[in-house]
């Protein structure tokens, strides 16, 4: 009956006389683009065209800026603040000069900036109310989505905070880097060896470039301000 309706309803708007199309109301562009060694800059303007109205001119409703690079991504406003952060731990360049991701589901880490210690883990997502005694389904189907959020803590007398609230810390440091500091033997199976820890790493550090998350950085907070990121494209028919 519904595909019935739909059919019905499809052949009788076809039989419309023809109409414009809704006038559209945004649109995007890329408004700047920058590249490094270890990093990518990517700007992008968000045009509200005011549904091409003689009344009203196009305007910008938003300025986004990504970077990225093999151990970092990040996401700026038209403010210049971070609404995004991340690091990624990887290995040391093997012969092809590919770097693989070597931390598992429950490690903490040890994470470096310029020689002050930072304990890192990445804290998982609570669900449930602890005093709620919830059924167990047995033909419950659960997918492998992690969803949590990266913390950092001095020591074990401080809270957790958020890896965004030191974010300031990493781009203008010097020198960062990592080690494991443990990995959680509840969460993977001990028994295979491709979860084994690499040898040595008690003491081993890896290296972050720390100079390509300030250069990434620092261009996205130039371009969200620099008239290139307003200057509407030729192809978009208003009056300049």
């Amino acid at each position: 009956m519904f595909r019935a309706r739909y059919f019905a309803a499809f052949i009788a708007i076809s039989a419309l006389p023809c109409t414009p199309a809704p006038a559209q109301e945004s649109i995007t562009f890329e408004s700047g683009k920058d590249e490094g060694p270890g990093w990518t800059s990517l700007a992008t303007t968000y045009v509200d065209l005011g549904g091409r109205s003689n009344k009203s001119l196009p305007r910008v409703s938003r300025l986004e800026c990504y970077g990225e690079g093999p151990n970092f991504a990040f996401a700026m406003d038209g403010s210049a603040n971070l609404t995004m952060f991340s690091l990624s731990f990887l290995s040391e360049p093997g012969s092809d000069g590919e770097q693989d991701e070597i931390t598992r589901s429950g490690d903490h880490l040890w994470l470096f900036i310029d020689g002050e210690r930072w304990e890192f883990a990445r804290i998982a997502k609570k669900w449930l109310f602890k005093n709620v005694q919830y059924p167990t389904l047995a033909n419950e189907i659960v997918l492998p989505v992690w969803h949590g959020h990266s913390a950092v803590r001095r020591s074990a007398a401080e809270p957790w905070i958020s890896l965004q609230l030191i974010a300031h810390r990493l781009i203008s440091a010097r020198h960062l880097s990592w080690g494991f500091k443990s990995r959680d033997w509840t969460v993977q199976d001990k028994t295979q060896p491709e979860n084994d820890l690499p040898h040595g790493w008690q003491t081993k550090r890896y290296e972050i470039d720390a100079g390509s998350i300030r250069s990434s950085f620092n261009w996205c907070a130039r371009h969200v301000s620099a008239d290139e990121a307003y200057m509407l494209p030729a192809n978009v028919g208003y009056p300049r």
